[in-house]
């Protein structure tokens, strides 16, 4: 079986390079490949798959990324292989290696979906495992039911209408935090079903609806097994962004606790607001997650300047605080220098953090 698995992925990208090189009308293949070097000053090592050179502006970690999207108009498919942290890895602590497998998980295939148009584009039919193309958040964490949900094994079908332009109404139904028979259960005992099998029941049903015009865009979605989202944007104030996201997970879904040891629900909250003119973008990211009694706080001062059309000078600063009263306030400062040319962007950093300490590095991202 990973025999097999590697052969269609090795002939699913073999073909979508193909595609890349032979373009006809409605067939795109684009990506990118991120990657590069952090070495800890205090700790003497060195790391390849996560890199601390900036929150809001930062790469984070390595990645491998290959979109293939095919629209006819009237249907269509797209596909998207995501391999995120590959590198040299520690995973035995007598032997350093590169980590088995990371190139061939089924979570790296992050979306694949096929799409139907129908009645003038009033209609639009999606399944595989899905993405969220029409009720999907637009800000920097980009919430939704579907591929941005948290979860990697999203599968479904969602069901959209357009009953005026640039308002979408969306109901889905997927494995999205679906119950699922266990060893055990009469059912399975009986034979009737396998354990593992998902439960045909109202958790499998989530609505999200979005609007988008030249001044807002508001976006929200549901899920009837306790998950869900909200986002809007203003767009009319000239050279500011201004935008807030939330993401809510009920107590069953949740993995936070409040002081007493007990499950609770968590709602993140962000908000952003930049200022960008000419060569010159600053701003500022924040969040608030909310847990009863351990609420926590993040901020993310921004700035970017472009000295050239190829360098920009970058500062970035993050501080987070906590409620509770055995836990720090950690912060981060991190400046770096960033080359662009053509597709290519390589940044030099140098970061201080209070739990990490101090690390250099550079990452290397080539777009295609």
């Amino acid at each position: 079986m990973k025999r097999l698995t590697k052969k269609v992925l090795a002939v699913a990208l073999t073909t979508g390079f193909a595609f890349g090189a032979f373009a006809e009308e409605g067939i795109s293949f684009n990506g990118y490949i991120r990657a590069g070097l952090e070495g800890n000053l205090d700790k003497e090592t060195v790391d390849t798959t996560t890199f601390h050179d900036g929150y809001y502006y930062g790469h984070a970690s390595s990645r491998l990324r290959l979109n293939l999207d095919i629209d006819k108009g009237q249907y269509g498919v797209n596909l998207r292989y995501q391999a995120n942290k590959f590198g040299y890895t520690a995973f035995d602590k007598n032997e350093n290696s590169i980590a088995p497998n990371t190139f061939f998980a089924s979570e790296n295939i992050r979306y694949a979906v096929g799409y139907a148009k129908l009645f003038d584009d009033k209609f639009i039919v999606v399944s595989g495992k899905l993405k969220d193309k029409y009720t999907s958040a637009d800000g920097y964490d980009s919430y939704n039911l579907a591929e941005n949900s948290g979860k990697t094994d999203v599968f479904g079908a969602t069901f959209t209408f357009v009953p005026v332009n640039n308002l979408f109404l969306t109901a889905q139904l997927s494995t999205l935090n679906a119950d699922k028979y266990v060893v055990g259960d009469s059912k399975v005992t009986s034979g009737k079903v396998k354990a593992g099998q998902v439960k045909f029941n109202e958790k499998i049903l989530a609505f999200s609806a979005k609007y988008v015009d030249d001044v807002i865009t508001v976006a929200g979605g549901y899920s009837l097994s306790g998950q869900g989202y909200g986002f809007f944007k203003y767009k009319d104030i000239e050279n500011i962004a201004l935008e807030a996201e939330a993401k809510y997970l009920s107590k069953d879904l949740s993995d936070k606790t409040d002081k007493d040891g007990k499950k609770t629900f968590l709602l993140k909250v962000s908000e952003k607001v930049a200022f960008q003119k000419d060569e010159l973008e600053v701003g500022v990211l924040a969040y608030e997650t909310l847990i009863k009694d351990k609420n926590e706080y993040e901020i993310y001062p921004f700035a970017s300047y472009k000295v050239t059309d190829v360098v920009s000078v970058v500062l970035e600063a993050g501080i987070k605080a906590f409620e509770e009263d055995n836990k720090d306030t950690t912060y981060s400062v991190t400046p770096s220098l960033v080359f662009n040319v053509g597709k290519a962007n390589v940044r030099a950093f140098f970061n201080y953090d209070k739990d990490a300490k101090a690390s250099i590095g550079t990452t290397t991202k080539i777009s295609f």
